[in-house]
């Protein structure tokens, strides 16, 4: 992953943004007064999605540190001690916020993954890392506790979802299989087995990528 990150900023001449970059921008759209805050729990799970689909769609990290394979799901470790002192409560929007680290194109990724997933509780993004196959999963269940998820293991692990063959049937039903999953996973009645959230969420990215919709052409 060092090399990665290395070649992209001397190479490419990009000024890579934090994990405390990305976590702030999920915050400044927050609103923790109407009941829409952010946890420290979702913080980290709309982070993870965001690595995991920058890495997936422009093969590069969208920041350098690492992601860690918790009790709960994938974890930034440092992220987790900046904000633990919140506990569950919602995390107060930035004082910091700097709109001028971000460019346009990773502003409008950044708010494309927030549409997404920022309308899901904590919760149920916390179970969607942990579907089978998951690179939570395939780290949790070998290794010690707060062990690194390998970068190039959540890239291929959002590819293979991205690559994933799309019958017109299930993408037809994709809407109506997140609301079910979303209701199941409510009622605590989720299966650690049922992947069904984070792929149909997944599948509708890329198939509004090949519409032009979506992803790829805010980003242009």
């Amino acid at each position: 992953m060092v090399c990665l990150v290395l070649y992209i900023i001397i190479n490419v001449g990009i000024k890579m943004l934090t994990y405390h970059d990305v976590a702030n921008y999920f915050l400044s759209l927050s609103d923790s007064d109407s009941g829409e805050g952010i946890t420290n729990l979702k913080l980290q799970k709309l982070v993870y999605y965001a690595q995991g689909l920058h890495l997936a769609l422009y093969d590069s990290p969208l920041f350098a540190e690492e992601i860690e394979a918790w009790s709960h799901g994938p974890v930034i470790n440092t992220m987790y001690c900046e904000y633990k002192d919140n506990k569950d409560n919602p995390i107060p929007q930035p004082n910091d916020f700097n709109t001028s680290l971000y460019s346009e194109k990773i502003k409008k990724f950044l708010n494309e993954i927030y549409n997404v997933y920022g309308k899901y509780a904590a919760w149920i993004l916390r179970n969607m890392t942990h579907i089978v196959g998951s690179p939570w999963e395939t780290v949790y269940k070998r290794s010690w506790y707060n062990t690194e998820i390998d970068t190039q293991l959540i890239k291929d692990f959002f590819q293979n979802i991205l690559k994933a063959d799309e019958d017109t049937e299930y993408l037809k039903t994709s809407y109506e299989k997140i609301e079910f999953c979303a209701k199941v996973e409510e009622n605590a009645l989720a299966n650690r087995d049922l992947p069904c959230t984070l792929i149909a969420n997944l599948l509708l990215a890329k198939k509004d990528i090949e519409c032009g919709k979506g992803f790829e052409s805010s980003l242009e």
